[in-house]
């Protein structure tokens, strides 16, 4: 987020009830993946612009492909990084 805040509007969303998070609520048990879709699609409101970038580590990858199911049309790039470190 650092790298690109000064090019970029760059949200970071906080999942619900995930640690060390600060947003809490519900969850969707039976829905999980579409309910953070959801959160997600609903940061930046309405669509105001041509689409987003779409970055994701983790658990960020399946969550990017479903967001990509949902709204094709807002994703315009999307970068799914691993975060596992391999042993020298």
């Amino acid at each position: 987020m650092e790298r690109y805040k000064d090019d970029l509007r760059c949200i970071c969303a906080d999942l619900r009830n995930a640690n060390p998070g600060q947003s809490s609520g519900p969850l969707e048990i039976d829905r999980p993946w579409d309910a953070y879709a959801d959160d997600q699609l609903g940061l930046d409101g309405p669509p105001r612009h041509p689409g987003v970038m779409v970055m994701g580590f983790c658990i960020g990858g399946p969550m990017i492909h479903n967001l990509i199911r949902r709204a094709p049309e807002r994703i315009v790039a999307a970068a799914m990084n691993a975060t596992q470190r391999l042993p020298a």
